[in-house]
């Protein structure tokens, strides 16, 4: 094959002996067939040179890597599937006070940053920063009657703060990757990556009750509107109930095939959503434990999430790509489809009312929605490590370092 070896940042031979990929100095990739020694096809150029190829094991696969950008790749096709964009401190984690007032996002820099959502249009305003933890946050929720923010965090702490002054006050010492309040807001339910689950009492953060989920680590885990259950989802599919509070071993409901990864009570608390990675949403009888009811995409799409509207039914929020749909799946009836994003949505959270919706993309962007209306509402836009930075005149940096910088919020700007 006719190749400039000195030409190539990077270059791989896929596991079937099939395909030969190399990039080159112009920031595009070339795919051979190895038996026929001809190109197939190449990659459109990138923003920086690619220094990484990677194969799939099953060669159906390439992974190419461009500083600050992975992108995958249909390995016979050359066809885009799917682009991940990393920055210094990325929003891991996000959750709307009642009613869509205010937008709490948890970040790997340690801090938690508070957005006013009010009014629901004109320019966005500057987060507040809420400071305590030592580590990236990685779980946060409101509760429903606003008053009170858990977070937790690597640091093995979870954070309790008054919302309306900002202020930390309550640090507990426990390890926690899920969390959630009850709805009269005096209790939080804590776990992590154990089996166990605690109970705590939100005024004074002591803790009052915990116990051990006979089917391993949560997955899910919520406290019904009326206080008689806690409900956990599991990771091998089954899903737990224990009277509230906890005396006995739970009941188990089976029917997912795959973890149950969010759960959602009526406001009645009777009935019961659950949505699994085995692509379907189902609804339980709470008090029998009698399956009523299964949803599945038509077209397999993501499911994100599961919550209650104010108008009692389950909706399901799903994506594919950058495109988010709202379902009734009660019905198996689209109600919106959310457009604005120009990349993968990676997470979602909805007001505790159910009445909007955020959802975080890898364009850097999180945009707040009316499920009332399906119109977005907001976008929001955390800094950048570089945001607004001038490197008009800056000397020694390649074109790939400026395109870097750039992505990184850095501009060049020629105004004075």
């Amino acid at each position: 094959m006719p190749v400039d070896m000195e030409a190539l940042p990077a270059m791989v031979i896929s596991p079937n002996g099939q395909y030969l990929a190399a990039s080159r100095q112009d920031f595009s990739v070339t795919v051979w067939e190895i038996p026929t020694r001809r190109p197939c096809y190449s990659l459109p150029p990138l923003d920086a040179p690619v220094w990484t190829l990677v194969f799939s094991a099953d060669s159906s696969h390439l992974v190419t890597g461009s500083d600050y950008r992975l992108r995958l790749w249909n390995a016979k096709t050359g066809h885009s599937l799917r682009s991940f964009i990393s920055q210094a401190h990325p929003v891991s984690c996000l959750a709307l006070t009642p009613e869509g007032e205010q937008l709490l996002t948890g970040h790997s820099d340690t801090q938690l940053r508070l957005w006013p959502l009010q009014p629901p249009v004109g320019p966005t305003t500057t987060p507040q920063p809420l400071i305590g933890h030592s580590k990236a946050i990685l779980a946060l929720a409101v509760s429903p009657n606003g008053q009170w923010i858990a977070s937790a965090a690597a640091d093995q702490t979870v954070g309790l703060w008054h919302q309306p002054t900002s202020r930390c006050v309550h640090m507990l010492n426990t390890t926690a990757s899920l969390l959630s309040f009850s709805p009269d807001s005096n209790w939080l339910a804590s776990t992590g990556h154990t089996p166990q689950v605690a109970l705590w009492q939100v005024a004074t953060g002591l803790p009052v009750d915990h116990w051990l989920n006979p089917a391993g680590v949560c997955s899910a885990l919520l406290l019904s509107p009326d206080t008689q259950w806690i409900v956990s989802g599991n990771r091998d599919g089954t899903i737990s109930v224990w009277s509230f509070p906890p005396a006995a071993d739970p009941r188990v409901f089976r029917g997912h095939r795959r973890q149950v990864h969010s759960l959602a009570v009526s406001q009645r608390g009777n009935i019961l959503a659950s949505a699994s990675y085995d692509g379907t949403v189902r609804w339980w009888d709470l008090t029998t434990g009698q399956s009523l009811g299964t949803w599945q995409h038509p077209d397999g799409h993501w499911i994100h999430q599961v919550i209650s509207n104010p108008e009692e039914e389950f909706v399901a929020i799903t994506s594919l790509s950058s495109d988010v749909d709202v379902w009734a799946v009660q019905r198996n009836q689209i109600c919106y489809s959310l457009r604005g994003h120009s990349h993968d949505i990676w997470g979602v959270s909805a007001s505790p009312d159910g009445s909007c919706l955020a959802t975080a993309s890898q364009d850097y962007e999180i945009r707040v929605w009316s499920l009332s209306q399906g119109h977005c509402q907001r976008v929001l836009r955390p800094d950048r490590p570089y945001e607004g930075v001038n490197i008009r005149g800056a000397s020694g940096l390649s074109t790939a370092e400026t395109a870097m910088l750039k992505s990184l919020g850095a501009i060049v700007s020629y105004s004075a």
